[in-house]
C-alpha cells in the first residue's frame, strides 16, 4: 500500500486543457446588438473618410450652407429615381457600382449580425436599418438618397451575406487543412474574423 501511494503521489498531473473561446451567440443579448452596431458604425465612418478622400469637392464638411441645405433637401424630395433608365442605373450611377459596391456593403452590414447569432431576418433587418442611416444621416449631407440604394443595398446585401455566412462555415467545418481553412475564412469574412480576434469569441 505504501509503494502504491507513493506511485500515486509521483504521477504526473494530467496537463490542464485551455477552455475554446466562448461562442458569440452565447453572448448576452446587449453585446450581441451593441456589438453589431459598432461594428456597422465603424464601417460607415471609414467608408465615408474614404470618400471624402476620392471626391474632395463633392464631400466637404467645410460648405456648411451647401451641406445644411441638401440635408433638408434630403428629407424633403423624393429619393433619386430616374424612370428613363434601366433600376441598376436609376440613380445615375454605373449599374456594376450599384449592383456589386452596394451588395457588397449591405452583405458586410448583414454579416455584422448574423455572426453574432441572430436569425436571417434580424441579420437582414440590421442591414436595412443601416442603409437607411447612411442614405439618410451620412451620405444624404452630399447628395440625395438613391432608391435602388435603398432597395438592393439590403436585399442584395442579405442574399449575399448569408451565402458568404453559410460558406464561412461550411469551411470552418468542413476543411481539414488549416491553412487553407484559416484563409478561406479571412476572405468571406475579413471584418469577422478582425472582430473575432478583438472580441475573442468564435461562431
Amino acid at each position: 500500500m505504501l509503494i502504491a501511494g507513493e506511485a500515486r503521489a509521483g504521477a504526473t498531473e494530467p496537463a490542464e486543457v485551455a477552455a475554446p473561446p466562448p461562442r458569440c451567440s452565447a453572448m448576452g443579448c446587449s453585446t450581441r446588438v451593441l456589438a453589431p452596431v459598432i461594428r456597422i458604425a465603424a464601417t460607415e465612418v471609414l467608408m465615408m473618410s474614404g470618400l471624402m478622400l476620392l471626391l474632395p469637392e463633392q464631400i466637404d464638411p467645410m460648405q456648411v450652407e451647401r451641406n445644411r441645405a441638401q440635408f433638408v433637401r434630403s428629407w424633403t424630395e423624393h429619393p433619386i429615381l430616374l424612370f428613363h433608365k434601366n433600376f441598376f442605373e436609376s440613380d445615375g450611377d454605373p449599374w456594376a457600382f450599384n449592383v456589386f459596391a452596394h451588395g457588397l456593403f449591405g452583405s458586410e452590414t448583414y454579416l455584422a449580425a448574423r455572426g453574432w447569432g441572430h436569425s436571417p431576418f434580424v441579420s437582414a433587418l440590421f442591414s436595412l436599418l443601416s442603409s437607411f442611416f447612411w442614405e439618410f444621416m451620412i451620405e444624404s449631407w452630399s447628395q440625395q438618397p438613391s432608391t435602388v440604394d435603398l432597395v438592393w443595398t439590403p436585399l442584395g446585401g442579405s442574399i449575399l451575406g448569408e451565402l458568404r455566412y453559410q460558406a464561412y462555415m461550411a469551411s470552418k467545418r468542413g476543411i481539414r487543412v488549416k491553412g487553407l481553412r484559416i484563409a478561406l475564412m479571412i476572405v468571406l469574412d475579413p471584418l469577422g474574423e478582425v472582430e473575432r480576434l478583438m472580441v475573442g469569441c468564435e461562431r
